[in-house]
């Protein structure tokens, strides 16, 4: 009776472990099943492993590219898992292992992985598309060597596609307008017409509006005419347009030339040059004759000698319709026909050069007689009237503009 009562004593106590063991296993699979259960705040989750996503930007411009990274965080550890990005349209992927898809053998549980994708978006995308990205992983959970065979507390093959409209990309376009060519002279001549050209381009995705140029010049660089087919224009992407100015320097010296091209949507282009314009050279070879003028005596501008010069001429119509001219007005005229003329010298053929020295030494015997209170014999005055009278200044600038001598 003893030993009856010792076997059934055994076996309830066997069947209380049994009993134990199922319950402890049923309580260790509901808690891996509530933990794989409660990571459902992501984009992409299962039981094995949850999947953040996320670009760099939420825009992208045709032409460009853009980074996708994917975080992984395992639950267990996961075997297996294969990983695949696509997109609509279809858009070139290239992630770690060089392709869309990448395949991770092994992670050990509560591992931290992260893969970057590089997405190129091509320059036929339109402003305003939408670009959506699908991501599918899965992977089976069987350990290497366990040929198929299951533990109970397994975790089956987990399987997740993240929903598109979750990972989309909007295209934007812009104008990228760059100088493609300046053509500016580091040295002119001074009388010399020069050129300044420019063209752009549209190196971006979006059309460039309300483009304006403007040039910078000092006084002494005169536009002449000019060509714009930028001021005003609209550059769609891949386009060109150009613009020139025809300009005439009218002194010499160093001057700085600048050029801004503007637009309603882009940034402002800019683009600075210095310009040497050199004196006018001889035009004619030979021993130059020396000027019989005082550099120092030569300080009134050209444009008030011509008004002076106007002014004696009409003294001198007077003093013709008297019968003649006076001492000092033949010397004025000499002397403004000097500050004309003086600072082109080497321009002048050598006659012209000794018509003005012939004038100085009439104008230095009409002063001296002048203020001496000496008489001139009427000869002298028939030859100052036929050189350097009214009429005869006028010949004398008609001359000087046939040789280039810029009179204003």
């Amino acid at each position: 009776m003893a030993r009856l009562s010792r076997t059934r004593l055994a076996r309830v106590n066997n069947n209380r472990i049994q009993l134990a063991f199922l319950v402890m296993t049923a309580i260790f699979f509901l808690w891996v099943s509530s933990a794989a259960a409660a990571v459902v705040q992501t984009q992409l989750t299962s039981g094995c492993w949850t999947i953040g996503t996320g670009f760099q930007a939420k825009s992208a411009e045709p032409g460009t590219d853009l980074g996708l990274v994917l975080e992984i965080k395992t639950l267990i550890p996961t075997y297996d898992l294969h990983i695949d990005v696509a997109s609509s349209p279809s858009l070139t992927i290239t992630g770690p292992q060089n392709g869309a898809t990448v395949t991770i053998d092994e992670l050990d549980a509560g591992n931290v992985t992260n893969l970057s994708f590089s997405i190129t978006f091509p320059k036929t995308l339109q402003e305003g598309q939408n670009v959506q990205f699908t991501v599918t992983a899965r992977s089976h959970n069987d350990p290497p060597g366990s040929f198929g065979i299951r533990l109970p507390w397994d975790t089956p093959e987990c399987t997740a596609v993240s929903p598109a409209s979750e990972l989309s990309v909007s295209i934007v376009t812009k104008p990228n307008v760059t100088f493609e060519s300046i053509t500016v002279p580091s040295q002119v001549q001074e009388g010399n017409e020069f050129t300044v050209a420019v063209t752009i381009i549209n190196n971006g995705t979006g059309t460039a509006t309300n483009l304006r140029t403007s040039l910078n010049l000092p006084s002494v660089l005169q536009i002449v005419n000019s060509t714009d087919h930028i001021n005003g224009e609209s550059l769609s992407p891949g386009q060109q347009a150009s613009a020139q100015w025809v300009i005439k320097p009218v002194a010499n010296g160093t001057y700085r030339v600048t050029l801004t091209v503007q637009g309603g949507n882009i940034q402002s282009l800019t683009v600075s040059r210095e310009i040497l314009v050199t004196p006018p050279q001889p035009l004619f070879s030979g021993t130059m004759t020396p000027a019989f003028m005082l550099p120092q005596l030569v300080f009134i501008p050209r444009n008030l000698s011509l008004l002076f010069i106007i002014g004696l001429i009409l003294a001198g119509i007077v003093e013709y319709r008297q019968g003649h001219i006076g001492r000092v007005a033949v010397a004025g005229n000499v002397f403004l026909q000097w500050q004309i003329f003086f600072g082109y010298w080497t321009h002048l053929p050598v006659w012209f050069q000794w018509y003005l020295n012939l004038g100085t030494v009439i104008a230095v015997i009409a002063l001296l007689t002048y203020f001496l209170h000496r008489s001139l014999p009427g000869t002298f005055y028939d030859l100052a009237v036929f050189m350097f009278g009214s009429f005869a200044v006028i010949v004398s600038l008609v001359i000087g503009a046939f040789l280039g001598v810029p009179l204003w």
